[in-house]
């Protein structure tokens, strides 16, 4: 039986009291809120289908758990014992007469022994990883793969700045630098964001560079991708360097919560916003950054069975559990887990979905921006949480309807605080709430956005993540920061276009 986390021993049932990790005073320890579920609503084993009012009342009388279930180890393969494994048994009425009839037979049930065996190292085979290959001298980002999973050419390009400047790493200068604007065409716009695992590009121009040292287009270079075509060189004859967005993102009509103090959304204001069902239950939310690509916490998968694709539907596009029906149903091709992914710590919580078709953009769905790798969200800053978790700590239903919340970025600083979370927060953390408590994610928000508004325009600044209890004081929400990620989430998409 998993023990539940002592910071929930001021309101368990007796029975569930924690026993032990208490300090010198005899006060208990709080356990990071990883292991006691995150933001996350664990599926109902029960679950069966959908009920006739789908989802409201779903659990309701079941006991949820405060705490992710650790994932049990794999099943082992099924093994071929001596028991069920075809053995020759002899034949005590072979005589002369019979010998070629028994040899025949004989070796028709040995031929029956090696295909079985055949067939059992070769299923067994091919679910153990390929081993990737690297030479000892490998030149990254020259637009040349020499390792056999081309990992040497993976995560060559990120965005900078307030105008989405274009960067690749120069494996000449072994350092980031922007991309000279002149020769610059829509055709290596439209090459560079479908390399980046995107369908085309949206916008692309010219911004102003202080520095330099730039990355020259060099025509004599053939390649498809981007840092195969270009050089390092003082070449460039303006400061002009390359602006480039990938997708019309962050966009919305503007209207005249697991949140807790939050208030009804209204349809087409969070577009992006995802309902992730596991075995048809509403278990985590989820972000549209793209036609193919969802964002999600790595927490939302708890338990082996959750790792396959064929478990999970995706919604967007509605604002109510009880009108599935109109919503935009997708279903899910890969789910990349980040391989740092600590769930003790909930450290680099971060995880992106696949989908088997790509989404078609309507006024209800459309993807957030992700921001440039040095973007700011500062403290103070007012931004957004939705979700259909929880409405209150302790409550065993998700909500029915989408809710939103405003709240302020809190920064890692005062958040690693004594008071708050005693050194917790790490780098790949973003703090977010209300001190004083009372507007919080909450269980069922997890994966789901904290979006920010810079000029007209919507950021993923957070993927919802973890906190100690919902909306408590001095205990605000924890999101996986994403301004952290964006290089992680960039190869993935690269690695994973097809």
């Amino acid at each position: 039986m998993t023990s539940i986390p002592n910071i929930y021993e001021n309101y368990l049932p007796e029975h569930v009291q924690p026993s032990a990790n208490r300090n010198s005073q005899g006060q208990y320890l709080p356990q990071p809120y990883p292991n006691a579920g995150g933001h996350q609503a664990p599926p109902y084993p029960g679950a069966a289908g959908y009920p006739a009012q789908p989802y409201l009342n779903a659990g309701a009388g079941t006991y949820q758990p405060y705490y992710i279930p650790t994932p049990g180890p794999a099943l082992p393969p099924t093994q071929v014992t001596q028991s069920n494994v075809p053995r020759r048994k002899p034949d005590k009425s072979c005589n002369p007469k019979k010998k070629t009839y028994c040899c025949v037979i004989s070796l028709f049930l040995i031929l029956c022994v090696l295909g079985i065996g055949v067939w059992i190292i070769f299923k067994f085979m091919k679910d153990i990883p390929t081993r990737h290959h690297c030479p000892s001298m490998v030149t990254t980002c020259d637009g040349v793969s020499e390792c056999t999973d081309k990992s040497d050419e993976l995560g060559c390009v990120r965005f900078s700045g307030t105008g989405s400047q274009l960067e690749v790493y120069g494996w000449q200068s072994k350092q980031w630098l922007p991309v000279c604007y002149t020769a610059w065409n829509k055709a290596l716009a439209k090459n560079t964001c479908r390399q980046l695992g995107y369908r085309s590009f949206y916008q692309t121009g010219k911004t102003t560079e202080e520095q330099s040292t730039s990355l020259v287009i060099n025509s004599t270079k053939q390649g498809t991708k981007i840092q195969g075509l270009l050089s390092s060189s003082p070449g460039c004859t303006t400061k002009d360097t390359v602006s480039l967005k990938c997708i019309d993102c962050g966009k919305r009509i503007k209207t005249a919560s697991r949140i807790v103090g939050g208030v009804p959304a209204q349809l087409s204001k969070w577009p992006w916003q995802v309902s992730l069902h596991y075995k048809l239950r509403h278990v985590c939310g989820g972000t549209i950054i793209s036609q193919d690509w969802v964002i999600t916490a790595s927490h939302c998968f708890f338990e082996d069975d959750s790792y396959k694709p064929s478990n999970w539907k995706l919604f967007s596009g509605f604002i109510s559990q009880y009108q599935l029906l109109g919503a935009t149903r997708s279903y899910v091709s890969k789910i990349v887990i980040h391989n740092s992914y600590d769930s003790d710590t909930e450290d680099y919580d971060i995880a992106l979905l696949k989908l088997k078709s790509p989404l078609q953009f309507t006024d209800n769905v459309k993807p957030a921006c992700l921001p440039t790798y040095d973007q700011q969200f500062p403290e103070g800053m007012t931004c957004w949480i939705t979700g259909f978790g929880y409405t209150r700590e302790g409550a065993n239903l998700i909500s029915n309807i989408l809710l939103e919340a405003s709240i302020n970025i809190i920064g890692s600083n005062t958040c690693n605080q004594r008071s708050y979370y005693n050194g917790a927060i790490t780098q790949r953390m973003i703090c977010a709430g209300k001190l004083s408590g009372g507007v919080d994610s909450c269980q069922g928000d997890s994966g789901g956005p904290l979006v920010c508004e810079v000029s007209d325009t919507w950021y993923l600044a957070g993927v919802t993540s973890w906190g100690i209890g919902c909306a408590r004081i001095n205990k605000p929400g924890v999101y996986a920061r994403v301004t952290q990620l964006t290089d992680w989430i960039f190869t993935q998409m690269e690695a994973n276009r097809n």
